[in-house]
């Protein structure tokens, strides 16, 4: 019997064999990671920065980490549309109408 990852193993090797093909897919992909690090990593960092900097009185670089904030928080409104949208795309070429 296999193991739980050999069997998602299975299934996703299937998977981008078949709709990872598609460089509407392979696209889509690349554009949640990108969004994925904003939502995980660049967020939080933005955060932490602006309350260590008003913490030490440090105005302007809260100001700046705000403007850090701002900008991942635009990259998730503008890439998470746009994700859905291209994977769209990807997928009513790949399945026949």
């Amino acid at each position: 019997m296999k193991s739980k990852s050999a069997k998602y193993s299975t299934v996703y090797n299937h998977l981008f064999q078949t709709y990872g093909r598609d460089g509407y897919v392979r696209l889509s992909f690349f554009v949640q990671f990108i969004n994925r690090l904003a939502k995980f990593f660049v967020l939080p960092v933005a955060v932490s920065l602006i309350i260590t900097n008003l913490s030490d009185g440090n105005y302007d670089g809260a100001f700046t980490s705000v403007g850090l904030f701002i900008f991942g928080s635009l990259a998730i409104g503008i890439l998470a549309p746009a994700v859905k949208y291209i994977s769209l795309l990807g997928e009513n070429i790949l399945i026949p109408s």
